[in-house]
């Protein structure tokens, strides 16, 4: 078992888009499965993150596997309890997926879709990291 890592480095993510999309500076590159690792543990961790707009602001979080930023699995999402709140909450939001290794190496990345229009503020390092081991 070993572990792949990366972190945001390029602050701040400043994106809103309505279909799902690439959340840029997190990409990690999985092996091909093995007799000794066929699955990975994929975690986005997402500390700080905030939304602009009005509503009911929300963002929904997924795992995509390159080219496609369709999630492969659960999502995660949040949104405010105002329509029209007066400051913007920081939402920490974490997402754990489990995806099986191919028979050939993938890339995955985070992907994500605004709520209701609004735009998604990633001021602070994410991160995204997966564990590979055997099911």
């Amino acid at each position: 078992m070993h572990v792949k890592f990366a972190q945001t480095t390029n602050l701040p993510i400043v994106i809103n888009p309505a279909t799902w999309a690439p959340i840029p500076g997190l990409v990690l590159q999985l092996p091909a499965a093995s007799a000794d690792e066929d699955t990975a543990t994929i975690t986005l961790n997402v500390p700080n993150p905030y939304v602009l707009g009005q509503d009911f602001a929300g963002f929904e979080f997924g795992i995509g596997i390159q080219p496609a930023p369709t999630p492969i699995g659960p999502t995660a999402s949040f949104s405010y309890e105002l329509s029209d709140p007066p400051s913007h909450a920081r939402v920490p939001t974490t997402l754990v997926v489990s995806i099986p290794l191919r028979s050939t190496a993938q890339t995955i990345w985070p992907v994500g879709r605004s709520v209701r229009g609004s735009t998604l503020v990633i001021d602070s390092p994410a991160s995204l990291s997966a564990i590979l081991g055997h099911s």
